[in-house]
């Protein structure tokens, strides 16, 4: 399936999931809903994700990735003070059981499935090409590269195990925001307090933690904190387990000389004994662009 054909079904799945929910919800003040999916936050975002994937395969891959990311940290950071983004959106979809209005619920749902209908088409590129946050992470360990506090590749250290923290972190923050009817979250989330530049004083000191800790390990906060990374991670790897995609990323052993250079780039430890774990992979391309037999497909 091309590209283009891929576009075409994500705008098509995300109209899908709109208009009906629009019908299905009785809405007072439909000026504004439409402006809210009008909004600068929500075109950009889309823009952003049809972009990530349509720069997939071109020659200008990477520095194509690293503009995208720039653009994420201007726009969907620093413009928009991190609110609302799709991690956001998650933490409050919970409040549907309690007192969030429909048109919020609404903005909040179809603001999550954008990524995530992505995800089931080509996998994490929202984590690997779009995410703010990530983005962020990614420059912090750059800086620590560059400062020799690491060795590229995922860092200083492997997170086998803490990986999986973040899919019962996710769960715990479903749980709780639903049983207290507040997104709480939204108010320690260090990220938010960076583009916000203001916080509490425990946003500022897990904020500060965080970025001192990227400079280590590449993507410390995506690999196991997460929580929208952890939802993408179940979606990728259910997609190609079921066969929704296309083409999934894997490595080609007729080629592969077990050299392993794609497994040492890998900033998320996605790659394991000749085996690209869906779930962990987020499609930054640093794998495709180390090997020299050109194995990753």
């Amino acid at each position: 399936m091309s590209d283009y054909k891929k576009v075409i079904i994500f705008l098509l799945i995300v109209f899908s999931i709109a208009v009906p929910l629009r019908y299905a919800f009785a809405i007072e003040g439909d000026v504004n809903i439409i402006s809210k999916f009008l909004s600068i936050n929500f075109l950009g975002m889309l823009i952003l994700l049809i972009a990530a994937l349509l720069l997939q395969r071109t020659s200008k891959r990477k520095f194509a990735r690293y503009a995208l990311l720039g653009i994420s940290i201007a726009l969907l950071g620093f413009y928009t003070s991190g609110c609302i983004c799709p991690i956001g959106a998650f933490q409050n979809l919970p409040l549907i059981f309690t007192n969030i209005d429909n048109s919020e619920f609404i903005y909040y749902l179809v603001f999550t499935l954008l990524p995530v209908s992505l995800a089931i088409l080509a996998g994490r590129i929202f984590c690997g090409n779009v995410c703010p946050i990530g983005a962020v992470s990614e420059v912090m360990f750059k800086i620590g590269t560059k400062l020799k506090l690491n060795k590229g590749g995922s860092g200083l250290v492997k997170l086998k195990y803490s990986r999986y923290f973040k899919y019962g972190f996710m769960a715990f923050l479903i749980v709780l925001t639903a049983m207290t009817g507040m997104a709480l979250f939204c108010w320690l989330d260090p990220f938010a307090t960076l583009f916000a530049l203001s916080g509490s004083s425990v946003s500022i000191g897990i904020l500060v933690c965080v970025l001192f800790t990227s400079l280590f390990i590449s993507r410390a906060w995506c690999r196991v904190i997460c929580p929208y990374g952890a939802l993408l991670g179940i979606v990728s790897a259910l997609s190609s387990r079921l066969k929704l995609r296309s083409a999934t990323a894997h490595i080609d052993k007729k080629l592969c000389t077990n050299c392993g250079l794609c497994q040492k780039s890998c900033p998320v430890d996605a790659i394991e004994n000749g085996v690209i774990r869906q779930s962990e992979c987020i499609n930054c391309g640093e794998c495709r662009s180390k090997c020299k037999r050109g194995s990753l497909k």
